[in-house]
């Protein structure tokens, strides 16, 4: 399968915000000699979700590597940040008792992770008892919905991601001149599946579309055939999945086997990522999902994930690069390396530019239940090799094609 090829950069990262954002992962002190500060990340290493952990895991040290390269923390004195890194492994369980055991042994000032919005879930209820923010990119919308106080999420919450999804299509349908009507919508029983095809549904129901399926599946499918033949029954113009990627492989081989060829418009996950490509290769042409930023706004951070890693950054690779300089911008705003100043400078913070450029958005400052409140979705499309934004118009980089035809 041939490389990736990067699209166009945006802006790069520059001047006073840079030094703002200056904390990362290396030495355990600076030459001057500040104390490192720690910041724990909980990822699935091992297990069904080992895959996205470790992207996830790649862009935390990216981000890291690159903040203490350029100093360390300023209002800390320069101080380093040192990553203590724990496997959740892909069961929830799991990943309360690893973060339990990393806040004990460790003492972190904060916790980035756990990439599944099931993992994540737990991981932040340990850290809601022990008063150490947690910062996730998990998408389901109970992370900001429990009234906890040191979650922070930097992407918008599932609900908002699904009805994207189908707005988003249908807005697209109506400019190609076949207004959508009917569809299909297949997803995970997870957190992650379960709020963003609720979200999704229920703007389909806003927007008098009929929902010709609405059907769950268990996690760790490994076989879609039947799945599909249910798809193929309801006869939708549209297919809505929300799938993890071996999952998604299954899902679109099956189609490709019953010769079906319904547009599909996915949940991200699965769908947006290298091997979805490399697993799929020409199958993958056109498939459209709704996504919470893509590597063409990347800038300077998709350049530095590309010679270090010889392909795209995924999502989540960036957005829990974004998770650290938005807890390095913080620690330089509290100038006290403690959870307690962490947590303050956390819910006051807005930060724009730099690195947060390449989130739809570009910025973070969290409302008062710990969501992003600047960030939205985005649609992306495989055309020939490349993943590619192309709506809304105004965050587009490429034309997308629908239903086959070219829409310009």
């Amino acid at each position: 399968m041939k490389l990736l090829r990067r699209l166009r950069c945006g802006p790069l990262l520059t001047g006073a915000l840079a030094l703002l954002v200056a904390v990362v992962f290396a030495q355990p002190a600076n030459s001057a000699g500040a104390p490192a500060v720690v910041v724990g990340v909980v990822m699935p290493l091992t297990g069904s979700l080992a895959a996205f952990g470790k992207t996830s895991l790649a862009g935390v040290e990216l981000a890291a590597r690159e903040i203490n390269a350029r100093g360390g923390v300023a209002g800390l004195g320069g101080a380093p940040v040192k990553l203590v890194v724990r496997d959740s492994t892909s069961e929830p369980a799991a990943a309360a008792n690893a973060t339990a055991r990393l806040i004990e042994q460790a003492h972190p000032v904060a916790i980035i992770g756990a990439y599944a919005s099931a993992l994540s879930l737990t991981a932040s209820s340990v850290c809601e008892r022990a008063g150490v923010p947690f910062v996730t990119m998990s998408f389901t919308d109970d992370l900001t919905s429990r009234g906890y106080h040191y979650t922070f999420q930097v992407v918008p919450k599932a609900s908002v991601i699904g009805a994207a999804q189908v707005s988003y299509a249908a807005a697209i349908a109506n400019r190609a001149g076949t207004p959508l009507k009917r569809i299909a919508i297949i997803y995970e029983n997870t957190a992650y599946g379960t709020s963003q095809a609720q979200g999704l549904r229920r703007q389909a129901e806003r927007l008098s579309l009929e929902v010709a399926l609405f059907e769950a599946y268990p996690h760790g499918l490994t076989d879609a055939m039947g799945l599909v033949q249910k798809v193929l029954a309801s006869r939708p113009e549209v297919l809505f999945p929300v799938s993890y990627f071996t999952d998604a492989v299954l899902i679109v081989r099956a189609l490709a086997q019953s010769r079906a060829k319904p547009q599909i418009v996915a949940g991200a996950a699965g769908f947006v990522i290298p091997a979805f490509l490399e697993a799929l290769g020409p199958l993958t042409e056109g498939i459209m999902s709704v996504d919470t930023s893509n590597y063409d706004h990347y800038g300077k951070f998709e350049a530095a994930y590309q010679a270090a890693y010889h392909s795209f950054a995924p999502h989540e690779a960036y957005e829990n690069a974004i998770s650290l300089y938005v807890i390095a911008a913080a620690l330089n705003a509290a100038r006290r390396p403690t959870p307690a100043a962490l947590h303050a400078a956390l819910s006051a913070i807005d930060v724009h530019g730099g690195p947060f450029a390449g989130l739809p958005g570009g910025r973070v400052k969290f409302n008062a239940s710990g969501l992003n409140e600047s960030a939205y979705p985005i649609m992306v499309q495989w055309r020939a090799g490349n993943l590619a934004t192309v709506w809304p118009r105004e965050a587009a980089r490429a034309a997308l094609a629908w239903r086959g035809q070219p829409l310009r």
